[in-house]
């Protein structure tokens, strides 16, 4: 032992211990996998939201990686990407997260990646003898359970984390919609009915107490036992409150007794009230009937649970289509790539409120460009739905193109009043008629001519709070009407400001409006910006209502109203968002396969108006265009000259400066230390 110790003292240890420790640290290395992250966002770190589908996996989910190794430049680095990306993946799962690089020039490779579907793609190479193609493999297959999914090809690292992760998810979800809860949690499904109510009848109260149970029964079989039962007679002190935190309809009857009927299923604070309610006609009572309608706690438990599952789009008041009707109209939609876009992760289901009611299942709802008004009923339906902590995306212009105006007849637009302001206004977000033009506007350079109702929102307008905005560059908005959230901010409500136009814009009204594309100056009657055009309000609301509508009761045998669950203030937080642009979603903006920021930005308002915030971020990594702030284009001209030529002369001026040192420090150092050797090299 004593040899060892002398041993590892002396120099002759030195290398050895030093390959030890080089080993050792790659394995440490290995098993510790970190980097660190200084771009502004994060595009080279693991989202949060990433993290958490992969950290649970219950079963395996295997990524197979079918790329060429010998790959152009440019997907060289893609590919790179991708491996880095997988290893953070790797490392925030569990083992269940299984990744296998496919060498390609196997042929039991290629033949796998073609049964997948994956195919060769055709790349340019550029070298010294001109432009050749090569066909590569750069797709990847994903397997968990019975599912299969394939990302083919994979071109940028551009969103390249929100593909993955949003597959992952839509994967795990389809194979086990309950995968996200943990170990021994369970979905807590109560029922509660006041004990002054269930003193008028227990009988058929205890009735409808296991008739409920039976129908828990069912559906919890179905979802292996991941359900949780309560069932509870209230004590009228406790009543109200009760009823007040989960929106219950309750009937107080002339002693002050509270009287309701009411379901929940919930998971920790978050929860989804079942639209159960009774009536009473004397001293008798109508209770639910529960036999066998499974679909009435199913859909509640998918709303609870599924974030990214239906979205509901209004129609029937010559809304913008939401999917391609190329079928009716002889061509494409301009509006199809909409759809387009909200399908890649949720359902886009029309509803038609004139013929039906939201359904429970519903997170959001969308409004596009409605031309005729609403019903009052259909206003109410929309209404109550925000009370129940639903969320409203409305995308509405404040002004309309007259098609008479190149004829002479009449302005060249013409305000849109629409009575959706009615529910707008109690919510606190009203929509100005008029039109917002802008000085920073698209130019036509070669006719120059000035698009002053086109123009983009710099990156310095756009909120940086909000996960919608937050690492955006420029986008572009086209007729644009503003809109004003100050109410909403008087009412206590949350108000966030995603977009705002310039210091230079301004706003006509259709009197005043008079385009064109050479030197417009606002009139005297002109507002003067900034203006806001895109805003987001959200917490408890209160109702545009005091009550349900006459023509939405229905009346018993002795013509009394029956129930209905009314809510004046809603219940759990919602959120609305005002789009004053409807055009921003025209298929002219918007590709769903060559994204631009307007798609970015409708994909990111579906994410965080359906509570998958931590999408936004990760989708827009590294895809946001980033313009060049340029304030003063003298500056700009001598940074051009500098990069061409300043750099380069810099660089000679250096190696003089240098080479002329050296010369002068190698003379001195010989004058002091060997003043008298007077060998020179001859030449």
């Amino acid at each position: 032992m004593k040899k060892i110790f002398e041993w590892i003292k002396s120099p002759k240890s030195d290398i050895v211990l030093f390959i030890i420790g080089i080993v050792l640290l790659n394995i440490v290395g290995y098993k510790a996998f970190k980097r660190v992250d200084l771009t502004s966002s994060n595009v080279y770190s693991l989202s949060k939201a990433s993290k958490e589908v992969v950290k649970n996996l219950e079963d395996p989910l295997i990524v197979n990686v079918f790329f060429d190794e010998d790959l152009p430049a440019t997907y060289s680095q893609v590919y790179k990407y991708l491996k880095d990306l997988l290893e953070e993946y790797k490392s925030a799962g569990n083992k269940n997260f299984i990744v296998n690089y496919m060498d390609m020039t196997k042929q039991e490779n290629v033949d796998s990646a073609v049964k997948f579907g994956i195919r060769k793609v055709q790349d340019s190479v550029y070298n010294n003898n001109g432009v050749s193609v090569k066909l590569d493999f750069r797709g990847i297959a994903i397997s968990y359970g019975n599912d299969v999914q394939i990302i083919d090809p994979i071109d940028s690292t551009g969103g390249l984390e929100y593909m993955l992760t949003s597959t992952f998810t839509k994967m795990i979800s389809s194979v086990d919609m309950l995968s996200s809860l943990k170990a021994g949690q369970k979905i807590k499904v109560s029922i509660y009915m006041s004990e002054s109510l269930y003193k008028i009848d227990e009988k058929s109260c205890d009735a409808e107490f296991q008739a409920f149970r039976d129908l828990f029964d069912q559906v919890n079989a179905k979802m292996e036992d991941r359900l949780e039962y309560e069932s509870k007679v209230v004590p009228d002190a406790e009543a109200a409150a009760l009823a007040d935190k989960y929106g219950f309809y309750v009937k107080t009857t002339r002693t002050n007794e509270q009287h309701f009927i009411g379901a929940v299923v919930s998971l920790g604070e978050n929860f989804r009230t079942l639209p159960v309610y009774h009536m009473e006609s004397g001293v008798s009572i109508v209770l639910p009937d529960f036999s066998d309608d499974q679909n009435l706690l199913v859909q509640g438990i998918q709303s609870l649970m599924n974030t990214t599952s239906k979205i509901g789009y209004i129609t029937g008041h010559n809304e913008t289509p939401s999917k391609d009707v190329s079928s009716m109209q002889g061509g494409q939609s301009p509006y199809s790539m909409f759809a387009a876009i909200a399908g890649d992760s949720y359902t886009v289901t029309d509803i038609d409120l004139s013929k039906e009611d939201i359904p429970l299942d519903m997170n959001s709802l969308i409004i596009c460009e409605p031309h005729l008004d609403y019903s009052d009923e259909e206003l109410y339906k929309i209404d109550q739905f925000v009370m129940r902590g639903g969320n409203l995306i409305v995308f509405k212009d404040s002004l309309n193109q007259n098609p008479y105006a190149q004829y002479g007849q009449g302005p060249a637009f013409y305000s849109v009043d629409h009575n959706i302001d009615k529910l707008l206004g109690a919510y606190g977000i009203e929509r100005n008629s008029d039109i917002v033009l802008d000085t920073e506007c698209m130019i036509d350079y070669q006719n120059n001519a000035h698009y002053y109702w086109q123009f983009e929102i710099p990156k310095e307008r756009v909120s940086k709070s909000n996960p919608i905005t937050k690492n955006f560059g420029n986008f572009t908005m086209f007729l644009t009407g503003s809109l004003s959230a100050e109410k909403a901010k008087e009412m206590g409500l949350k108000t966030t400001v995603l977009a705002r136009t310039s210091d230079s814009s301004w706003a006509e009204t259709p009197e005043t409006f008079a385009p064109s594309t050479q030197g417009m100056q606002p009139s005297g009657e002109a507002k003067h910006g900034p203006f806001d055009v895109l805003v987001l309000v959200e917490g408890n609301f209160k109702s545009a209502y005091t009550k349900t509508p006459d023509s939405l009761l229905k009346t018993n045998s002795e013509g009394e109203y029956e129930a209905s669950n009314f809510l004046s203030v809603s219940k759990q937080p919602g959120k609305v968002l005002v789009c004053s642009n409807a055009n921003i979603v025209l298929s002219n903006y918007i590709n769903p396969n060559n994204p631009g920021p307007s798609a970015l930005l409708i994909a990111n308002i579906l994410d965080y108006m359906n509570g998958n915030e931590d999408l936004c971020e990760m989708r827009t990594k590294g895809r946001s265009t980033e313009v060049l702030n340029v304030k003063s284009k003298a500056l700009a001209k001598f940074m051009q000259y500098f990069n061409e030529f300043g750099i380069p002369l810099f660089v000679i001026i250096a190696g003089i400066i240098v080479y002329v040192l050296r010369k002068n420090r190698k003379r001195l150092i010989n004058e002091r230390y060997n003043p008298d050797d007077k060998r020179t090299i001859q030449k």
